[in-house]
């Protein structure tokens, strides 16, 4: 994910970079560095989905046309299913870890 579509997720969301980076538990600098990158790194993603409440699949937008590697493949109507699980199991992580980090806070 760029940093562009997560500073327009958070601006979306209502919030400024300062107000962002206060609920992110970082300074609204240390923010701004991590956002002005052509990919975001997994772990302020990962603490991003878990303070806004936003699974990471869901950070990543449409799933329409998502190539499934190994086989060669891109998806059409029969691969639907597919993608449909591989998106569930996908939002079940998320959502274990947004307990874990919950677990951990406490």
């Amino acid at each position: 994910m760029t940093g562009e579509k997560l500073k327009k997720i958070i601006a979306e969301s209502g919030y400024t970079m300062a107000s962002a980076a206060r609920l992110l538990e970082m300074t609204p600098q240390h923010l701004n560095q991590a956002v002005s990158v052509a990919d975001v790194k997994s772990g302020l993603l990962e603490k991003f989905s878990a303070a806004f409440g936003i699974s990471i699949a869901a950070l990543y937008g449409e799933t329409a046309g998502v190539a499934i590697t190994g086989s060669g493949n891109t998806t059409n109507g029969n691969d639907s299913a597919v993608v449909n699980r591989f998106l569930s199991i996908i939002e079940e992580k998320d959502r274990q870890i947004a307990q874990l980090l919950k677990m951990l806070e406490k």
